[in-house]
């Protein structure tokens, strides 16, 4: 065959084949919309506890392929509890919810992703330990139609965590945040990893961090029956300091700590650049030079009355 016609056949046969792909989409996305509006809308009436609000609603095989994503926009939801005073839990300019496309043509509309973008959510903790967020009740029947989450990707998105009754208060703006893990499981591995800006860390009457930029890597062993959170390998940069965390949160009655932190190699300006107002005029005129390294441990229960050692 001359070398012009199979330069040609290259170039002929890979546009064929975008060309029939393009025309499956098409026609999936067509014959599947409406049915994939109405059987979330439905799902979402009948699993929300809370009141939601969309503006509008779109269906797609090409934005995340392999994956189909049902978008919706301007998604305000409201927090559990008393309806007439419900605040804001979770406000977004778009929430993508993403099921493998093989499923689809199965009738299997299971949620395996979720994409929420720009946007805030307020999380609250009541004096009682009652929380804001518990909005979604699971199918007992164990239906076709479920969540079974695989990653939730969070992109400019504002968060607010108010303990009342353990007396702390947590903002962040997330820049991208990336959670990865078999949620539907009680026991499993959750991966994390994104940037953020930590606005304020308060507990009791102390801001711990101000306005720092962080970053994080992490691996977390979850047992949701008992209540555990282990550090498997979690990696937190703060402004220029690089902390190695292990240990772990227990939450199964009290919230008890066994944390153990180290920064080697700091800068020992950097370090004192974290400690909060109160503390960094202790170091106003502190020099040093040489190697630094820092190690710390936490244990105990953290409450609104008890403080880890």
């Amino acid at each position: 065959m001359p070398l012009h016609r199979t330069t040609r056949l290259l170039l002929i046969i890979p546009a064929i084949l975008l060309a029939i792909f393009l025309s499956l989409a098409v026609l999936i996305s067509v014959f599947y919309e409406q049915e994939v509006k109405q059987l979330m809308v439905t799902q979402l009436n009948k699993h929300l506890r809370a009141e939601i609000k969309v503006d509008d609603f779109d269906f797609s095989i090409l934005r995340h392929f392999p994956f189909a994503a049902f978008r919706m926009s301007n998604v305000l939801v409201k927090e559990s509890g008393d309806p007439v005073k419900a605040d804001t839990l979770l406000f977004a300019e778009r929430i993508e919810l993403l099921f493998n496309l093989t499923g689809l043509l199965e009738q299997d509309f299971t949620v395996r992703r979720i994409v929420i973008a720009d946007g805030l959510s307020h999380i609250r903790i009541d004096k009682d330990g009652r929380p804001n967020y518990e909005i979604w009740d699971s199918d007992s029947t164990g239906g076709s139609t479920d969540i079974d989450l695989s990653k939730v990707q969070l992109k400019q998105m504002t968060v607010t965590y108010t303990d009342y009754k353990n007396d702390q208060q947590y903002a962040f703006r997330l820049d991208q945040l990336e959670f990865s893990g078999q949620f539907s499981d009680k026991v499993y591995t959750m991966k994390a990893s994104g940037n953020m800006l930590v606005k304020e860390l308060i507990a009791g009457d102390v801001n711990w961090i101000k306005s720092k930029k962080a970053a994080i890597v992490a691996s977390l062993a979850v047992n949701t029956d008992s209540g555990s959170y282990r550090f498997e390998d979690c990696r937190i940069q703060l402004a220029d300091v690089k902390f190695l965390v292990s240990g772990a949160v227990h939450t199964a009655n009290d919230t008890r700590l066994d944390l153990k932190i180290a920064a080697d190699e700091a800068d020992l300006r950097s370090f004192i650049s974290l400690l909060p107002e109160q503390y960094v005029s202790y170091f106003r005129n502190f020099e040093s030079s040489g190697r630094f390294v820092f190690t710390a441990a936490i244990n105990g229960e953290s409450s609104a009355k008890k403080s880890p050692d």
